[in-house]
């Protein structure tokens, strides 16, 4: 996948986690107002089931011609009236059914109150005559149907909100999915970002140690890969052209100075022009023979490369030195020590890396002790592995892990290890369930590398002589 692609996704990603967020929010609240809908249509539901059981058992009264029977009596009627009217103002506070529905509860009401009506009443109670049994009977039938035909107005409204509130709890459902999936796509992101950031860094690192002059190439991949690595594309391709502008252009000067007559061989800018000073005063006191061969003496030159200063210490025999100096504590604490390293000639003062090495390892027997009971071993690992122009040495003792604050013996070696051209790092030691059982400490050395003294001694060249003033002759060099 090129940078583009990445960034294309990268957008798309973003758009997706902002529009599931939203739609999570909308979804939510119009999941809550459907709830507390469908909450009310079922309180309607049952107020209208309490309602008409009251009716219901009115009615059963007034056929069995009980007049001394509770249900007959006016207060209970009355109540009756007042369940639905409370009912009827339910309804169209609610606004849930519609104007339909208040029709029909309207009708419901009337009904009920004409039912009540048909019987007669008789001091608290009813007294029911046999000949308007009938009349009651079709009342009651009118207060039936117009609650039946409300019953269904409400039941069809109720089983839309159902399907409404589920369809919402299965959308709910998917987008927490997808902001789920989109968090762990951005931690497992986020983890192999900082893992591909660490390569670019410790390539970096062995860069800098390196003493590898000809790396132009490898250090412009590491900046292009840093940039494309933090979707910095166009800064890449920028980093790219102007380094190929530098080197047209370092190419262009160069033929173009190759071009140029040149007076003098083997001679910079500066030596030319004392070169220049010399001939001009002593021509006017020597012949044009004497001035070639003081010429031709002067273009002898040497150029010697000074040795450069540095260290060549053998590394194996510092650590045989330093196990040597720490037997005697390895002996007394009776455990199962590995020592494994690649032999090399380190660029660092042998005194200062045998105090480093002495610190880090006593270091790292001194952890042991500290080793958790619950393993069933306890190890010290001594490591030396040279890799090209840089060398790592590491320490992997059991026991207690990296701690915010160093040791005793860390702290001591890293200052030391300064000294000895090195840079030291810490990490944890993991067992294979990923538990803490230790910790890892290495420092880094660089290799030792020897330069050579070369003396070149330049050959007589030819050489032009050519008449004017000072100024001209000048003109003619800087040409």
């Amino acid at each position: 996948m090129n940078s583009s692609s990445i960034k294309v996704f990268s957008t798309a990603r973003t758009w997706l986690i902002s529009l599931s967020t939203l739609g999570l929010i909308g979804v939510s609240s119009y999941y809550s107002g459907n709830s507390t809908a469908y909450q009310s249509l079922m309180n309607m539901k049952s107020a209208l089931q309490i309602c008409s059981t009251r009716v219901g058992q009115t009615h059963t009264a007034s056929v069995l011609g009980d007049s001394n029977s509770i249900y007959l009596d006016s207060n209970f009627t009355g109540s009756t009236e007042e369940c639905f009217a409370d009912l009827q103002g339910l309804v169209e506070d609610s606004k849930l059914l519609g104007k339909d529905g208040v029709k029909k509860i309207n009708a419901v009401s009337t009904n009920v109150h004409w039912f009540s009506e048909s019987l007669r009443s008789s001091g608290t109670g009813f007294s029911v005559k046999n000949n308007n049994v009938s009349n009651i009977s079709s009342k009651f039938s009118d207060v039936e149907d117009s609650i039946e035909r409300f019953s269904e107005n409400m039941n069809r409204e109720v089983e839309v909100l159902s399907t409404k509130n589920s369809n919402l709890k299965i959308s709910l459902v998917l987008i927490a999915a997808v902001l789920l999936l989109s968090g762990l796509y951005e931690v497992v992101q986020r983890r192999v970002f900082k893992r591909k950031k660490k390569e670019i860094e410790n390539e970096a690192l062995s860069e800098l140690l390196s003493k590898d002059e000809t790396t132009a190439g490898k250090v412009e991949g590491i900046i292009k890969n840093a940039l494309e690595l933090n979707e910095m594309g166009h800064c890449s391709k920028l980093m790219a052209t102007y380094r190929a502008n530098v080197f047209e252009a370092g190419t262009s000067r160069a033929n173009e100075i190759n071009s140029r007559p040149v007076a003098f061989a083997n001679k910079k800018l500066s030596q030319s022009n004392e070169l220049v000073n010399a001939i001009w005063e002593e021509s006017e006191h020597q012949d044009s023979s004497e001035l070639q061969d003081d010429i031709a003496s002067n273009n002898e030159i040497q150029v010697a490369n000074s040795e450069e200063s540095q260290f060549d210490t053998n590394i194996g025999h510092v650590i045989e030195k330093v196990y040597s100096h720490l037997s005697s504590k390895i002996g007394e604490k009776s455990v199962d020590i590995t020592v494994d390293y690649d032999q090399a000639q380190i660029s660092a003062n042998e005194e200062s890396l045998e105090q480093a090495l002495y610190y880090i390892i006593n270091d790292g027997i001194e952890n042991l002790s500290l080793a958790s009971n619950e393993l069933d071993e306890v190890k010290l690992f001594i490591k030396g592995k040279s890799l090209g122009s840089i060398y790592n040495f590491a320490v992997e003792s059991h026991g207690e892990g990296r701690k915010g604050e160093e040791s005793t013996n860390f702290l001591i070696a890293n200052e030391i290890s300064r000294d000895a051209n090195g840079r030291m790092e810490s990490s944890n030691l993991y067992s294979s369930d990923k538990k803490v059982i230790g910790r890892k400490v290495r420092l880094i050395l660089k290799s030792a590398k020897k330069t050579s003294v070369t003396t070149i001694k330049s050959e007589p060249s030819l050489v032009r002589l050519e008449r004017g003033t000072k100024k001209e002759l000048m003109a003619r060099l800087n040409a």
